[in-house]
């Protein structure tokens, strides 16, 4: 994955995109990303040919083939907490789920040769609560991480508890993921939040999001109020290389969204 300040001279935007959002079929989603000049893509775990992918070596290979030539690699892998229980790690009741998830996750990006992998972690009860509570959990995940060779980034909107625990398992295969989506459901500043796992940013999920009383709206990148300049810059002066994902989820054109969104970090990257 190219450096966050380094653009190749036929790369329109060095980040990547979260293919989700663009529908099941691959190669469409593919071509998007290309089109809109990103360097890699992302997928869920629960994307739907991923199980299909999973059983061919053939498939996997041709996957390979078929982002190469776009210019493209399968960059990261993405899983998140089962809906149903979304205290993740911070719950007993979810903690072994949330873990067998994640390792699930590592154990594919390793088959897909994918170096990253982003988990959403839940939230707790209380942001309060102490990370040595939960040292277990994410130890748990570091060795796994390590084991596989893959680089996991965790995401949660209790900021202090997650910059918390990785202070204390302190080991660079795991680090943060500073999700603007998350961030302002959770009632948190970007900026802010930033500052506060400065150091620990492994990866930037970038989106934009427009508040109206308690409520959170995702529009297209640069059309809210999360200002992706701003926090841009705050990473540059914490010497953050990157990736930057980009994720179009929940919007009603996300293929357009997608290119605009090339477009506006093209534009803020030329600027600063």
């Amino acid at each position: 994955m190219p450096a966050l300040l380094e653009e190749k001279p036929n790369a329109l935007v060095p980040a990547i995109l979260a293919l989700d959002p663009l529908g099941d079929d691959l190669r469409v989603a593919i071509l998007v990303a290309a089109e809109a000049g990103f360097s890699g893509v992302a997928l869920s775990v629960r994307h739907p040919t991923l199980a299909a992918l999973r059983t061919s070596l053939t498939a996997r290979r041709h996957l390979r083939h078929t982002l190469a030539s776009r210019g493209l690699k399968l960059a990261c892998l993405r899983c998140s907490v089962p809906r149903a229980n979304g205290r993740g790690i911070f719950d007993s009741a979810g903690v072994d789920r949330c873990i067998d998830e994640v390792t699930a996750a590592i154990c594919l990006a390793w088959e897909f040769q994918a170096p990253l992998v982003e988990a959403y972690i839940g939230e707790p009860h209380s942001p309060a609560l102490p990370a040595a509570s939960f040292h277990g959990a994410v130890d748990a995940l570091a060795r796994e991480a390590d084991r596989a060779g893959v680089r996991v980034v965790l995401a949660s909107g209790a900021v202090r508890l997650l910059a918390d625990l990785l202070s204390l398992v302190n080991v660079p295969c795991l680090q943060a993921n500073l999700d603007t989506l998350r961030l302002f459901t959770a009632d948190g500043g970007v900026e802010e939040s930033a500052n506060i796992l400065a150091g620990k940013i492994g990866l930037w999920t970038c989106a934009d999001v427009i508040r109206i009383g308690g409520s959170i709206r995702t529009v297209e990148l640069g059309t809210g109020q999360a200002h992706p300049e701003k926090i841009l810059a705050v990473l540059r002066n914490q010497e953050f290389t990157g990736p930057i994902l980009i994720d179009v989820r929940d919007l009603p054109d996300p293929i357009h969204a997608a290119h605009r969104a090339a477009a506006v970090l093209r534009g803020i990257m030329r600027r600063s």
